[in-house]
């Protein structure tokens, strides 16, 4: 543009510089859109388009263990993509193989991406917010040893797990396979009663001969 103006300008027709002059103007005019635009969509937290949204969605769906998710969200920051989502899994299994469903997650998400980006993965047990009425570990297990005291059998107990569920907590009591006395519905009985004592107490299962957690 700068030497057609200036051949113009030699060759008597100066309206080829201003004619030069202005198309420079506009391209740099559009350059500076261009970089603006970009800057206030990530003021503003822009995020991915709807197809894009939905293709993730069904990537989450797709990976073993996730039986629903909810909450997902996308942000794009210095040509990073964020993403967020809450993805619910079987409330029995273990923290363990719930960390991983989690990281599957993860990096199913990120493959999907066609730029660099990072995912972040909220493990929930319940679609709704587990019931906040229990108390953690240290004082749940205070209380269910006072509510048991009267019953000897309970000290047989080889590990207990707690199930923060949305309808209260359940209770899984292990016993030792070589201390623990003869199970029987009696004893079933008068160990679920005195927990449930306790209000926030939905049920007590007792196992024996390892641990195996049930539907």
């Amino acid at each position: 543009m700068v030497l057609i103006g200036l051949g113009g300008a030699f060759a008597g027709a100066p309206w080829l510089d201003a004619a030069a002059a202005l198309v420079v103007a506009v391209m740099l005019g559009a350059m500076g859109g261009h970089f603006l635009w970009n800057a206030l969509s990530e003021l503003v937290d822009t995020g991915l388009d709807y197809t894009t949204l939905r293709e993730l969605a069904r990537t989450v769906d797709s990976v073993e263990g996730v039986e629903e998710h909810h909450g997902l969200r996308t942000r794009v920051m210095a040509g990073k993509v964020l993403i967020e989502v809450h993805i619910v899994v079987d409330p029995w299994i273990s923290v363990s193989e719930g960390h991983r469903i989690g990281e599957a997650t993860k990096t199913e998400l990120l493959d999907q991406l066609d730029r660099p980006g990072e995912a972040l993965v909220h493990v929930d047990t319940e679609s709704v917010p587990a019931s906040t009425r229990a108390p953690l570990r240290g004082r749940a297990l205070a209380k269910l040893r006072e509510a048991w005291s009267e019953i000897p059998e309970t000290r047989a107990v080889a590990r207990t797990t707690l199930h923060y569920r949305d309808d209260g907590l359940h209770v899984d009591l292990e016993l030792d396979g070589h201390a623990a006395p003869s199970l029987d519905e009696e004893l079933e009985q008068r160990v679920e009663h005195a927990a449930s004592q306790l209000p926030y107490v939905r049920a007590v299962r007792i196992l024996t001969g390892g641990f195996t957690p049930c539907r």
